[in-house]
């Protein structure tokens, strides 16, 4: 493992120079150091353990777009043992209820967008709901600012993630600090990912692939993400360019829908070289190939995985690289 937990991974990130000082993470204008990060993160900690029940288990519900208060939900949850819970905002209202009660969340997080979601169940929670620029700054102003100094156990849950409920009900799959780590370490490996890389994360943070892939490689290797708040196939470009992007990850079909976009002549002046691909499921076979569509002078290496909410089994060697001349189709 990168460390002995998350939580060391944090403070090493946001002590040792010179990655202290580098971008940790991007949203629209504004930069967060490591540094920055590890200090949010430990506000949101001490957030946390001011607001734990003994006897039940540690899980802070997230019902956010992807903006930084998701990541610092998680770097908090990382110093203070507690387990990031994604809520999926697609889900309504009994449905919403059940996920948050199901997982046995003592705190809700969420924001003023989402609020046509909360109100018709908040009465019905049970626990409380703090909102992003409402009464939430006031809560972590109250709960202190310093690090808490736990050592959680790698085996610690760090994240409840949701299944996509596409043939059942949805199911909260249980990741550790352990295995968020891990396949942070691996995904950087397959990428070539190191500090100076930036990554671009769009599909929502309540999905593992933004967690385990977008974000978890970058903050294994001491480099940086940018978030977008939701994936816009037409702001696509504009944000790779702005955070000056290397890699990206997505699941389905998102790829498709960016070439969809008309092309510009100036589509090569971007800085992409990496994509990390999940369909998810057997259907994804080792060895798979397709060309990906030239845009310019430059081609997107492109890596597929197995499965979503599997980062451990074993990742197909195939590579969508420079490849016009083959013929499109599997191989």
């Amino acid at each position: 493992m990168p460390a002995a937990n998350a939580a060391e991974l944090l403070r090493r990130n946001g002590t040792a120079p010179p990655v202290r000082d580098r971008p940790a993470l991007r949203f629209d204008d504004l930069v967060w150091t490591h540094r920055d990060f590890l200090n949010e993160s430990a506000r949101w900690a001490n957030l946390f353990l001011s607001r734990r029940r003994p006897g039940r288990p540690f899980h802070i519900g997230v019902l956010l777009d992807n903006i930084p208060e998701y990541l610092f939900a998680f770097g908090g949850a990382a110093l203070a043992g507690a387990a990031i819970v994604g809520v999926n905002h697609t889900r309504r209202g009994v449905h919403l209820l059940h996920d948050v009660e199901h997982t046995g969340c003592q705190l809700v997080i969420t924001e003023p967008r989402h609020a046509e979601l909360i109100d018709p169940v908040r009465q019905r929670l049970g626990v409380s709901v703090l909102t992003v620029g409402d009464d939430l700054e006031p809560a972590l102003g109250a709960a202190g600012a310093g690090d808490p100094g736990l050592e959680p156990a790698p085996a610690t849950h760090w994240g409840l993630i949701f299944t996509s409920g596409t043939s059942d009900a949805p199911k909260a799959v249980i990741c550790s600090q352990q295995r968020v780590m891990v396949s942070g370490a691996r995904m950087a490996i397959i990428m070539g990912l190191s500090a100076q890389d930036v990554g671009y994360v769009s599909m929502p943070l309540f999905h593992a692939n933004s967690v385990l892939v977008g974000w978890a490689p970058a903050l294994v290797v001491g480099a940086s993400v940018g978030l977008a708040r939701r994936f816009s196939a037409s702001r696509w470009l504009d944000d790779v360019r702005r955070y000056r992007a290397t890699y990206f990850n997505y699941v389905g079909k998102p790829l498709s829908y960016i070439l969809a976009v008309p092309e510009r002549p100036d589509d090569r002046d971007n800085t992409l070289r990496v994509a990390f691909w999940q369909r998810g499921g057997t259907r994804c076979r080792r060895g798979v190939q397709l060309p990906v569509r030239r845009r310019g002078d430059r081609h997107l290496r492109r890596h597929r995985g197995r499965g979503r909410h599997h980062p451990h089994r074993r990742l197909p060697a195939g590579v969508c690289g420079p490849c016009p001349t083959r013929r499109e189709g599997r191989r």
